[in-house]
């Protein structure tokens, strides 16, 4: 638990993160990033690894990139059962590069604000590729994912979008 960014994991002003084969499990924060909080620093990705049952008060109850490089969800990895005060139930990423997902699921996450499942602004593209955004709720808009000033959105390879529901508009 932290009182502020990152319950799991907090870097600013920092290189990269990797993670493979790992866990990030039941953490809160106080603000953002509810398993692992991203700000000023450079790629993420997480190979074969999961995101579950984070909390966080702000935005991106699983992950949240602020001002960073690219974010790569790759290989059976997932964010599940997380949940965001603000927005991002799974992902938010704000003045960032790109997201991919390949091969990987977020699901079951919810935003007080918007994107159940994801939260964009600001950043670049978005590509879901053979992967799966399911059972997401957002209180604004984007049950699944809200994308706001932000790059071109590819749902590509079999990809899915299911039971997703938001308050205001794209359930």
């Amino acid at each position: 638990s932290a009182g502020a960014n990152g319950g799991g994991i907090a870097m600013a002003d920092s290189e990269s993160l990797s993670l493979t084969d790992s866990a990030v499990s039941s953490s809160t924060a106080g603000g953002g990033g509810g398993g692992i909080a991203m700000a000023d620093s450079g790629d993420v990705e997480l190979e074969r690894s999961s995101l579950s049952g984070c909390q966080a008060a702000g935005n991106g109850g699983g992950i949240s990139i602020r001002q960073s490089g690219a974010f790569a969800l790759t290989n059976s990895s997932s964010i599940a059962d997380c949940s965001a005060g603000a927005n991002g139930g799974g992902i938010a990423m704000a003045d960032s590069e790109s997201l991919s997902l390949t091969d990987s699921a977020v699901s079951s996450s919810t935003a007080g604000g918007g994107g159940g499942g994801i939260a964009m602004a600001d950043s670049g593209d978005v590509e879901l590729e053979r992967s799966s955004l399911s059972g997401c709720q957002a209180a604004g808009n984007g049950g699944g994912i809200s994308i706001r000033q932000s790059g071109a959105f590819a749902l590509t390879n079999s990809s899915s979008i299911a039971d997703c529901s938001a308050g205001a508009n794209g359930g």
